[in-house]
């Protein structure tokens, strides 16, 4: 929960633009029925197919609700039916923990 919330120095990052994943919008602790991180896409590698690889959307467009991205939608390339945006937590994040500085006694 203290990557989610970013407490303490500690973070997810995206593994392709190094952006932090930005949750504020979201109650954490409560139960969705969508991927959260799905919802929140920051980057084109986030909408790709999971198929051909291409864009399933363009960059600048999103979908109305959140619950959309974990929906299975057709890729506009190839036609594949699945969940795109849904992807596998280590391939999209990796966990940023920057610790203080080390103090040494006076």
């Amino acid at each position: 929960m203290g990557c989610l919330e970013g407490v303490h120095g500690r973070a997810i990052m995206c593994r392709f633009c190094n952006q932090k994943w930005d949750g504020s919008s979201l109650v954490l602790g409560t139960m969705y029925s969508y991927d959260i991180f799905a919802a929140m896409p920051c980057c084109t590698e986030r909408i790709k197919c999971n198929s051909c690889y291409k864009p399933v959307l363009h960059p600048a467009q999103r979908l109305n609700f959140f619950s959309d991205y974990s929906h299975m939608v057709p890729c506009p390339h190839c036609r594949t039916l699945d969940t795109h945006f849904v992807k596998p937590l280590p391939f999209c994040y990796a966990r940023q923990i920057s610790r203080p500085p080390l103090q040494l006694w006076p």
